[in-house]
């Protein structure tokens, strides 16, 4: 009887327990949904506010143009709206962004222009936040704001490992989102080429204009009886027959467009194509075509369409000529290359009002492949190359992804300063990098 008792005790005392804690674990889930909400929120809105913020350094550069051009403040003002209207209504995400605040300076040609925005919230709806607000702020002194960029891609083999390049596709892609955010570069402000780089580059469609010939010599030998010409030398008797030891040389097409490093006077300079300043190229058989990077270089464009499938078409092999890769970048946006690239690629001249130019190099690995040995090896050709590019006024942004210390060290110097150097070990590190580098580029662009 006694134990029944205590038993049933027992039994009653467990109930009430669970019933504890179901009400403990209810109530946690509250601060649970709270802070995951808040997290997948600010992450949103962090997106949202870099867009906005490229959108109205890109509407002061134009309202500071408007300006130059004798527009009334009223113009000014509705030209500055209208970017940032233009980027709310194309967004999918429900944003909404206030009238702008534009001040324009009592004796100078400042603007300065400031935004509210509110993005809704997902999860923080849950706890009754139904939206997060954010203002932006931009000042231009002039129409400052024409940019030439050029990504350099390393496609080598070890870009296919742990899913690297799906990292790098993942985060480049992202910078042309926010570099060219909907709406914002309706002038053609912000131009972006593209190159692939393994350890050779495809020069594509370009290729008959940057080597000296598109044949190759093809020697062949054999015997003759008799004397058959100039290309015939006597060699003497065999069995009691006289012989000829012939040559004969033929042209045969190059099948492939891939180059390899200048050689010479021009080797680390961007004069344009010609002689003395020819492209390298070797053989004309299938291994070339075989190893040769699939992606040809992309000439300075505004469609954000084509830089982003660009970015999907990457593919990895080969090894890591580096210094080519920087090459060509420099060469993307170096006016004495403009007669290679379309017209409406044509680099900005050095000396041209309000812009700048901008390169962003990037490996996973050492630059180990080079094939003018006589110059130095991958790496100080590169140095050689960084060097001059900086000189000329090209600021360059270096990213080693998961590289080793030989590949930092490279990336590192070429640098135009330790804050453009950048060693993510993630893909998300990555991202970020990238994401930073592109608020970087708008800094080059804006006086704030």
């Amino acid at each position: 009887m006694v134990m029944r008792k205590l038993l049933a005790k027992m039994s009653s005392l467990k109930e009430e327990s669970s019933g504890h804690v179901a009400v403990i674990a209810a109530l946690s889930i509250i601060p649970i949904l709270t802070v995951a909400g808040f997290a997948v929120d600010f992450q949103l809105v962090t997106t949202k506010k870099t867009q906005v913020q490229f959108a109205m350094d890109s509407a002061v550069i134009a309202g500071a143009r408007a300006m130059q051009e004798g527009q009334s403040e009223n113009e000014i003002k509705a030209t500055i709206q209208n970017y940032i209207e233009a980027l709310a209504n194309s967004n999918d995400g429900n944003l909404t962004c206030e009238t702008v605040d534009v001040v324009f300076g009592a004796e100078s040609q400042d603007i300065s222009a400031s935004v509210l925005c509110s993005q809704p919230t997902t999860l923080s709806a849950v706890v009754g936040k139904n939206h997060l607000d954010f203002r932006i702020n931009s000042a231009s002194t002039y129409g400052i704001g024409k940019l030439d960029v050029a990504f350099i891609f390393d496609s080598s083999g070890s870009m296919g490992w742990s899913g690297r390049l799906q990292d790098l596709k993942d985060a480049s892609a992202l910078a042309i989102e926010e570099l060219l955010p909907d709406g914002s570069n309706e002038n053609g402000d912000i131009r972006i080429a593209m190159t692939a780089y393994n350890h050779m580059v495809n020069a594509g469609d370009y290729f008959p204009d940057v080597v000296e010939s598109t044949t190759y010599t093809e020697t062949s030998n054999y015997w003759l009886t008799y004397d058959g010409g100039s290309d015939c030398s006597y060699w003497g008797w065999w069995y009691g027959t006289q012989y000829w030891y012939c040559t004969s040389t033929t042209q045969v097409p190059i099948n492939h467009t891939c180059v390899y490093e200048r050689e010479g006077n021009e080797a680390f300079t961007t004069a344009a194509p010609g002689e003395n300043a020819w492209l390298e190229v070797t053989g004309g058989n299938e291994y070339w075509a075989d190893d040769c990077p699939p992606s040809e270089p992309l000439p300075l464009t505004t469609s954000k369409s084509d830089l982003l499938d660009y970015i999907d078409n990457l593919t990895a092999a080969g090894g890591t000529a580096g210094h080519q890769g920087a090459a060509w970048g420099w060469y993307l946006v170096a006016p004495e290359w403009a007669d290679i690239w379309p017209s409406a690629s044509e680099p900005l001249a050095y000396d041209e009002p309000d812009s700048a130019k901008a390169i962003i190099m990037m490996t996973d690995g050492s630059f180990n492949s080079y094939n003018a040995s006589g110059q130095g090896n991958s790496t100080q050709q590169a140095e050689v190359l960084c060097d001059n590019m900086k000189a000329a006024g090209v600021v360059i942004y270096s990213v080693a992804f998961q590289a080793p210390a030989s590949g930092e060290a490279v990336l590192e110097y070429c640098a135009s300063g330790p804050e453009f150097f950048f060693d993510p070990s993630t893909g998300q590190q990555l991202e970020d990098s990238y994401r930073a580098i592109a608020t970087s580029i708008s800094d080059l662009r804006i006086s704030q």
